[in-house]
């Protein structure tokens, strides 16, 4: 592996630990049900969003003089980037919600707060999963990994389902609006984690068969 893939992948896995902190602190607010543990949360989306922005100017440098077919895997990086972003923001929406809830003391049922604490512990075992992958350079795990996606995703609306017929049922709670907008904030999530791990299987790919490297002679 040459130092400019090393350093492109050490700098994926840098910001997906830094998503995976912004998770844990999400969870374990929500199963404390302690607002100020919620603090961090959206310093820590700014620190992403800086440090995508800054990752994909240099990126931009590293195209300068190069063939389009050579700067391919540079735009594909900068699209994992601009992903890795999204998925700050898509956080930070989830963690906007439980403030709310938390904050105004709305009580889930012990049903709801299985059901989110279930996906939310799910959600750092996929990012941890993620975050292997572009560390080894491994895409044999992809499929098993976007199968972990598409059950978030199942899941978030099996569970807004369940919980929308007992609205119909007339069991109608203050809870229900902030419970069914953090999985629909946690559907968007997946959908975003699962285009990265399109762009992520393809970039690492396409780095190992040395589609990227530049003669400069």
């Amino acid at each position: 592996m040459d130092a400019e893939v090393r350093t492109q992948r050490e700098q994926v896995v840098s910001i997906i630990r830094m998503l995976q902190a912004m998770l844990v602190e999400i969870r374990e607010a929500f199963v404390r049900q302690q607002v100020h543990l919620l603090n961090k949360v959206g310093s820590e989306r700014k620190d992403i969003a800086e440090e995508t922005a800054f990752t994909a100017a240099e990126a931009d440098e590293l195209m300068v003089g190069r063939l389009w077919r050579d700067r391919e895997p540079i735009i594909e990086y900068q699209d994992i980037l601009r992903h890795l972003k999204l998925l700050a923001g898509d956080l930070e929406g989830i963690a906007e919600v439980l403030r709310r809830q938390i904050g105004d003391r709305i009580p889930f049922s012990d049903k709801m707060m299985e059901q989110v604490n279930l996906l939310l512990g799910r959600q750092e075992m996929l990012l941890h999963s993620i975050a292997g992958m572009v560390s080894t350079g491994e895409t044999t795990r992809s499929r098993e990994i976007s199968r972990i996606c598409s059950w978030l995703g199942q899941h978030c609306l099996l569970f807004a389902t369940q919980h929308e017929s007992r609205l119909v049922e007339g069991l109608l709670s203050a809870s229900a609006p902030l419970f069914l907008s953090i999985l629909d904030r946690m559907q968007t999530l997946v959908h975003h984690e699962l285009e990265l791990i399109r762009l992520l299987e393809a970039w690492i790919e396409s780095k190992t068969s040395g589609r990227s490297m530049v003669n400069y002679s």
